[in-house]
């Protein structure tokens, strides 16, 4: 008979355990610090997300982070345009005060030397931006940004020029574009004219194509003279801007460009993009817009010019084009149709 066990003493050792032995620094470090680091990075991203809105409730402190020149400035820089984008956010489209800040800001940068990729890219979003508002305020600084003639700032002046073309139509679109009962009159509007039409005659062909999309938003008498003139740019994309944007204005004058667009053997345009899926892309937004451009002129052509207008349209209906473009005409043609 076997003996009672003592289960007061203590229990054989079992040798299948691994040794006892104190915590490594290694052990200690994936255990304490790595969290630690973790949850300040938590912390701090949320402080980072806290600040920026807090800004929300005060625009003005953008332009401060955007003079910074730190990591924040561009999450700034991207929340402003969130701001400004938000359909809520119409009356700060015409906040003055924000607007003469953010003018100062793009002023004090044109007076700086070219220092970098950074510094272009904070002279493009400021003209971009400053375009979005609807007071005449911000057109001094982009008049001057379109008036750079060194070569390496021609980026920055295709943006004021598209910032003039913007703040144009806001000031001109009244309750559209500015929530008010009238129009805002632009004591600028004679400058603006002025710049663009002298890029309209640009030697380089892009700053051309952008002055004429700007001009066609415009579309006063002078500007549409000027677009007159740019329906034989030998550059495609100058002709086909002219002419949409005498068609905004109910001008058919640039019929002979917009058949031109809606032909789908049309490759002149395309010879810059060195992708199919560029080209592909291309070519959908030139024969959209062409179309856009057909449907509004329509009723003011003759029997003759409506017949050709629509059988153009009608070869976009082809099997062997894209689909998109094909929806797109057989769209417009049933517009058409409808109208006669």
């Amino acid at each position: 008979m076997a003996e009672p066990q003592d289960l007061r003493s203590p229990a054989a050792p079992d040798h299948g355990l691994p040794p006892v032995e104190p915590p490594s620094a290694r052990f200690i470090l994936q255990l304490f610090v790595v969290p630690a680091v973790i949850v300040i990075i938590i912390v701090l991203v949320w402080l980072l997300f806290n600040w920026l809105a807090q800004m929300g409730s005060d625009p003005t402190k953008y332009v401060a982070a955007l003079r910074s020149n730190s990591k924040a400035r561009w999450q700034a820089a991207a929340s402003l345009a969130d701001v400004l984008n938000d359909t809520r956010n119409v009356e700060l489209k015409r906040d003055r005060h924000l607007a003469q800040q953010l003018s100062s800001l793009l002023t004090d940068e044109l007076k700086e030397p070219n220092d970098g990729e950074e510094q272009e890219m904070l002279d493009i979003y400021l003209c971009r931006v400053l375009g979005e508002f609807a007071v005449p305020d911000v057109a001094p600084p982009l008049l001057e940004a379109a008036g750079r003639a060194r070569p390496e700032e021609i980026a920055v002046r295709r943006a004021a020029l598209e910032g003039l073309a913007v703040l144009s139509a806001n000031l001109s679109a009244g309750a559209s574009a500015t929530g008010s009962e009238h129009a805002v009159e632009n004591p600028h509007q004679a400058q603006i004219d002025e710049v663009l039409a002298k890029a309209a005659t640009d030697t380089d062909p892009q700053i051309r194509s952008v002055a004429a999309f700007a001009l066609g938003v415009v579309g006063d008498e002078p500007s549409r003279g000027v677009l007159q003139k740019l329906l034989q740019d030998l550059y495609p994309d100058v002709r086909y801007n002219a002419a949409t944007g005498l068609a905004r204005h109910h001008d058919a004058s640039g019929l002979s460009v917009i058949l031109e667009m809606l032909d789908p053997d049309e490759e002149r345009s395309l010879k810059l993009e060195s992708e199919e899926d560029s080209r592909q892309f291309k070519r959908s937004l030139i024969v959209e817009n062409g179309l856009q451009a057909a449907l509004v002129i329509y009723s003011k052509l003759p029997e003759s010019e409506q017949q050709s207008l629509r059988a153009a349209i009608e070869r976009l209906t082809n099997e062997k084009l894209p689909g998109d473009i094909r929806l797109k005409a057989t769209e417009a043609l049933r517009i058409v149709g409808s109208n006669q």
